[in-house]
């Protein structure tokens, strides 16, 4: 799968899970009311261009790194 393919893959699972509901501030709100406790930070080192696009794609649909 190709990142073309990763973007579109992520906005149809967003688009299918909110309705026009902004999903990150629903997870957020599942986090403080103690409802999703079994989430993990993650991390990973990734190559600069990929960060630039992943900035430009988040951009675009103006949404955060997170909730992408």
């Amino acid at each position: 799968m190709n990142f073309d393919e990763v973007i579109q893959l992520q906005v149809l699972k967003l688009k299918a899970l909110s309705h026009g509901a902004n999903t990150g501030r629903l997870v957020d709100q599942a986090i403080d009311q103690g409802q999703l406790t079994e989430l993990r930070q993650m991390c990973a080192k990734v190559h600069p261009s990929l960060i630039e696009r992943l900035d430009q794609v988040t951009n675009l649909l103006d949404m955060s790194k997170r909730e992408f």
